[in-house]
C-alpha cells in the first residue's frame, strides 16, 4: 500500500506540507506529479486521506493534505524466520508495501545467532525501512 507519508510536524495550520530531497525527487521524477494532481496520503501513526499537489519546482513539491478516515493497521500477519540483516531490512519495506499489519520474527534452529545482535534488529532501523 503506497502512500505519501507525512509527519504531523510537517503540516502547517492549513494542512500544507513542503516535500524536499528524496521524497520531492520521487514525486517529481517517478510519479510525475503536476499541480492539481491527488495522491493517496497518510500521517505517520495517524489518519489517511489525500494530498493535492499545489506546486512543483526543481527543489520542492508543495502539497495540501486532507484527512478523510482514521488509519488502521492491517490485520494480516507475516511470520518470518530472522534472515541475514540486509535481507531483513529489505523485507520490512516489502512487507509494508504489501500491507501487512504485523510482522513476527522468530529464531529457528537454522538462524545464525549473530543476526539477532545486528543493527537491523534495532527499532529505529526497522522503522526507517517501514516508512
Amino acid at each position: 500500500m503506497n502512500f505519501l507519508l507525512l509527519h504531523a510536524s510537517e503540516l502547517d495550520a492549513a494542512g500544507t506540507a513542503v516535500l524536499r530531497g528524496r521524497r520531492a525527487d520521487h514525486a517529481r521524477d517517478v510519479l510525475g506529479v503536476e499541480p492539481g494532481q491527488s495522491l493517496r496520503a497518510g500521517i505517520v501513526d495517524g489518519d489517511l486521506g489525500t494530498a493535492t499537489v499545489l506546486e512543483v519546482d526543481a527543489e520542492r513539491v508543495v502539497v495540501s493534505m486532507r484527512c478523510e478516515r482514521p488509519g488502521t493497521a492491517g490485520t494480516d500477519v507475516l511470520l518470518l524466520a530472522v534472515p541475514r540483516p540486509k535481507v531483513l531490512l529489505r523485507m520490512y519495506a516489502h512487507a509494508a508495501a504489501l500491507g501487512f499489519g504485523h510482522l513476527v520474527l522468530f529464531r529457528s534452529w537454522r538462524v545464525d545467532k549473530s543476526h539477532l545482535d545486528s543493527s537491523a534488529m534495532r527499532p529505529e532501523a526497522q522503522r526507517e525501512q517501514l516508512l
